[in-house]
């Protein structure tokens, strides 16, 4: 059965790419060959993780189903010399007014009750309010419960990003913007949250908003072309990397010097009728990145093999790191950063 490998042979984990049938005579993808000198990105949402930058990612020509093994990324990564890298993260798909199903944590209380409830141990060590099974059913709409978009849809997306882009360390600085746009129901964290933070030299955009459904997109952007990364799909889509159509600014010519221009650059740009390039583009398509059975395969191997996990304590500490410094930064209505001799979240 092919196993997906990376340039030093060693097997890969490709959450994405799971469960892919291999086309007829093999192939073969380099990130690097898509995206130049390393990865540019506009990350929409994301859910498991996908490509290491830079690794070759091959398949025997089979049609089996590839199955990768894990293996445990690196620490720490250096972005020098990665080109221009841009992450953006998009929307969360929330809404269901059409079948009038809940939305995003809207969920119904259950019959709670003083009696049935222990209430004042549930609240902990948080201020105390009266009685409420709006707040036990829905906690994650106030900060003194839980942790909001971020903790519950950020820490995905950062995850994967991590993986994605071979980062496996807390961002620099974060700043965060957003508010109480449409579920105005008395809850104090926001319904749209989005960040900016900076890994290394790479600035990485995320989008959460519990007031539009979207599709799940990764979407890397580099000068070779695009790699859009969905639930099931993985798609390239190359860039020319030429000029296919005159300077725009050549209009601002005097006439003589602009109709000169125009003639000079047909003449040398313009295809032959009948022969011009079509750019080739690749897709595959597979079973959704969320689908259980892969990911209980992936932690099984790993129990039984010993062999550490993509997702370890401290990836995941990164992970979620990021998203208390996206909270951090809404609240305190400045940009925040991590210092990691205190451990602290400072502004």
């Amino acid at each position: 059965m092919p196993v997906i490998r990376d340039g030093s042979n060693d097997a890969i984990d490709v959450f994405v790419l799971q469960q892919f049938l291999v086309p007829a005579g093999g192939w073969q993808v380099k990130v690097d060959d898509f995206l130049h000198q390393g990865v540019a990105a506009i990350v929409k949402v994301a859910g498991s993780s996908a490509l290491h930058t830079g690794q070759s990612i091959a398949a025997a020509s089979s049609p089996e189903p590839c199955i990768p093994t894990p293996i445990m990324p690196k620490r720490t990564r250096s972005l020098a010399g990665t080109g221009d890298v841009i992450i953006e993260s998009g929307s969360r798909k929330t809404v269901r007014e059409a079948s009038n199903a809940p939305v995003e944590w809207e969920y119904p209380p259950p019959d709670l009750s003083p009696q049935t409830l222990d209430w004042d141990t549930w609240q902990g060590n948080v201020p105390k309010r009266a009685f409420d099974p709006l707040i036990f059913a829905r906690w994650r709409c106030w900060k003194e419960y839980g942790t909001g978009v971020a903790g519950d849809l950020l820490v995905h997306l950062i995850s994967g990003m991590q993986y994605v882009t071979g980062i496996n360390e807390p961002p620099k600085r974060a700043m965060a913007m957003g508010g109480i746009l449409r579920w105005k129901d008395g809850r104090n964290m926001p319904d749209v949250h989005s960040t900016l933070f900076e890994y290394g030299n790479i600035p990485v955009y995320v989008r959460l908003n519990l007031g539009t459904e979207t599709p799940e997109i990764y979407c890397f952007m580099g000068s070779k072309g695009i790699l859009e990364l969905t639930e099931f799909s993985a798609t390239y889509i190359p860039q020319p990397r030429v000029d296919l159509s005159p300077s725009y600014y050549a209009s601002g010519f005097p006439k003589r010097m602009r109709e000169a221009y125009f003639k000079q650059w047909h003449q040398e740009h313009d295809p032959v009728p009948g022969q011009q390039p079509a750019l080739k583009g690749i897709s595959y398509r597979s079973v959704s990145w969320d689908e259980v059975k892969p990911h209980l395969w992936n932690f099984f191997q790993a129990v039984r093999t010993r062999k550490p996990v993509v997702e370890d304590a401290v990836f995941g500490h990164h992970a979620a790191l990021a998203c208390h410094m996206a909270n951090e930064s809404y609240f305190r209505k400045s940009a925040v950063y991590y210092d990691p001799a205190s451990k602290s979240i400072k502004s």
